[in-house]
């Protein structure tokens, strides 16, 4: 499905939940670490040791002004 911005939607937490039952077994982890932290898959993907710090991850690669989210 190609992208445009009327295609753009927010997944439900149950229809994250089902995209994460049916995907490949090695890549629940960061799935689930997405979901749980509420990430972008750029701003996973992007994610180095270097901006955990502290109990905190600052997200350089974060397109929005809340780079700043607690790690529980």
């Amino acid at each position: 499905i190609p992208y445009t911005p009327e295609s753009r939607q927010i997944i439900t937490a149950a229809e994250a939940d089902k995209v994460i039952a049916q995907a490949n077994p090695r890549f629940v982890p960061i799935l689930r670490f997405m979901r749980h932290m509420g990430l972008r898959k750029g701003e996973a993907l992007n994610l180095m040791w270097s901006e955990i710090e502290d109990g905190w991850i600052t997200l350089s690669a974060s397109k929005t002004a809340m780079g700043r989210q607690p790690i529980p």
